[in-house]
Formats: C-alpha cells, structure tokens, sequence
C-alpha cells in the first residue's frame, strides 16, 4: 500500500468563527491538516494527494509546510461531497489492479497507535477487499452507524443507533476494485459518501472493520476542546 489521499475540500462552515479554512484550525497549537499527516502516519506513503476547495486557494499556506514533502501533491477542486472528492483523488492517483487507496478525512481525530494499527490490518487484506476504521464512540450529530458479521465484514450502513452498533471515523482503505462503482454513481449524479458505502454494501463488496474504542471528528469549535483533550491523555 503505497498510495494514501486527505479530502479537505469541504467547506467547514461551522467553525469558521474559529478559522476561515478547516485544514489550519489549531488543535494543540498545530494545524489540523499536519496534525492529520502526523497522527495518520502518512510518512508511510509514497504518493500522497490532496483535494482543498477552490476557496482555500486564499488560505496561508505557510502554516501548512508538510506540504512541502515531495510524496504530497495538493489540487484544489470544490466538489459537492467528500465522494466526489475521493473520486478526484482517485483520478490523480491512478490505483492500477490490486492496488489499495488509504484515505483520511482531513479532521480525523485518531490515536497515532490506532492508526498505524489500522495501516498494519490493511497490509493483510486481499485484492477485493476494502476496510473501515470504525468506533463505538458516537459523539457525532449525524453518525455513520453500521453494522458488522461475526468475520467482521459490514452488513448494513445507516442503521439505528442502538446496542452494538459501530460507526465510521472517516478513516479508510479501498481496494481499487470499488472504483467502477464509484464512476458509475458519480455518472448518476448521485452523492454522498454515505450512499456510496451503502451501495457498497447493497452490492456485496468485501468491507472489513478495524475498532477503535474512540475517535472525533472536528465539525464545531466545542469539538476542538474534545480533540485536544483526548489527543493529551493518547499519546502514544
């Protein structure tokens, strides 16, 4: 797995009393995109893409120098929903056969252990299948929920919240094989990557799960406290 992309091309809106772009919300003193290639472990990568909205072309960049590396390669592209952007991503990365894509959204809270747990579980999957870091945690207004098999693969996306059920962190690794259902949907106006996962599962595509017991997002100012919190007492 050599290939890995960060969407940041929303639009942030509920934060921007804290700052005009989402990527250089401070979370600890350090902006959240570096804070992103940092805990995520993208250093593990060979080819990194970034999608910003055409918006952040007015953004400070020097508050960003990892994107300086010269593995990372950023475009801006406003795009009506994170599944488009993966779809942009996708394009400027050209995943050939076998291939996996890790992605991250670009306000992905995760312990720098979990996730570099995740990246060693998605070493060990086959050609065709995908998979999602996942927690039980649900602090979020508009949770992903799911549902999984006792082999650990995803049964059902957009379930009620009740016992047992899991949702996503934002945090995945495609197989290239989900790509033509990408297209297709992108070519039927649809959106959403929650629907696209969906369909994923509709279709029977391989999607395995790796736990973790908690992880945030940053969509409002009250969550950057929570983030900054959690990220002191996780370390390691």
């Amino acid at each position: 797995m050599k290939k890995a992309a960060i969407l940041a091309a929303g639009e942030g809106s509920r934060i921007k009393s804290i700052a005009p772009f989402k990527p250089i919300v401070k979370i600890n003193g350090t902006p959240l995109l570096e804070l992103t290639l940092k805990n995520l472990h993208f250093q593990n990568f060979k080819h990194i893409s970034i999608i910003f909205n055409d918006s952040a072309r007015e953004m400070d960049l020097s508050l960003l120098p990892g994107l300086l590396s010269p593995s990372i390669n950023y475009f801006f592209k406003t795009t009506p929903s994170s599944m488009h952007s993966l779809y942009e991503v996708g394009q400027k990365l050209e995943l050939k056969n076998g291939e996996h894509l890790f992605v991250s959204m670009v306000d992905s809270i995760v312990r720098p252990a979990d996730a570099l747990k995740f990246q060693n579980f998605c070493h060990t999957l086959n050609n065709d299948e995908s998979a999602l870091l996942v927690t039980p945690f649900i602090e979020d207004e508009k949770p992903l929920t799911l549902k999984i098999n006792d082999q650990g693969y995803i049964t059902e996306f957009q379930c009620p919240i009740e016992e047992g059920v899991l949702i996503t962190s934002g945090v995945y690794c495609f197989s290239e094989n989900i790509f033509p259902l990408l297209f297709e949907m992108i070519a039927n106006d649809q959106t959403k990557m929650r629907n696209f996962l969906t369909e994923l599962v509709k279709r029977d595509y391989k999607i395995k799960i790796f736990e973790s017991i908690k992880t945030l997002d940053i969509d409002r100012p009250d969550d950057i406290i929570s983030a900054e919190i959690f990220l002191k007492e996780n370390l390691l």
